[in-house]
């Protein structure tokens, strides 16, 4: 099972590039016992829809695959952060941006693509609803 001390260590490993930001998070919440991994996280989807901007889409396939696992084998903790963290970090920043928010379908596996409907069902907008 993936727990919250796990799961930004597996996103870096699938994309050195975040490391940069997450020691930054880390540095401003070191004094905090349990930091809050869900703005990490939405900080990371932030880097991570710059990427697609730029057209650097080389590892997203290996970050996806990453959010699938914590979706599939994560604690609550994970799962919840993965959908409201990540993937919520994701949508806010396409609708931001010139990212279309079906830019990040391709990668999308069963259970984000679940969580990624959820997220837009529950703010009611319909602005994505990939089949």
């Amino acid at each position: 099972m993936i727990t919250r001390s796990d799961m930004i260590l597996l996103l870096i490993a699938a994309d050195p590039s975040l490391e940069p930001q997450w020691r930054l998070f880390q540095e401003e919440w070191a004094d905090d016992p349990e930091p809050p991994l869900y703005i990490a996280l939405g900080g990371l989807a932030h880097h991570v829809a710059g990427k697609l901007e730029r057209g650097d889409t080389d590892l997203m396939p290996a970050i996806f695959a990453v959010v699938e696992r914590w979706l599939a084998d994560g604690d609550p903790y994970v799962q919840n952060a993965a959908a409201a963290g990540f993937l919520e970090g994701l949508q806010n920043h396409a609708l931001n941006s010139a990212v279309e928010l079906s830019s990040f379908h391709q990668w999308l596996g069963p259970m984000s693509l679940r969580a990624w409907n959820s997220l837009d069902a529950a703010w009611g907008q319909g602005l994505d609803n990939p089949s």
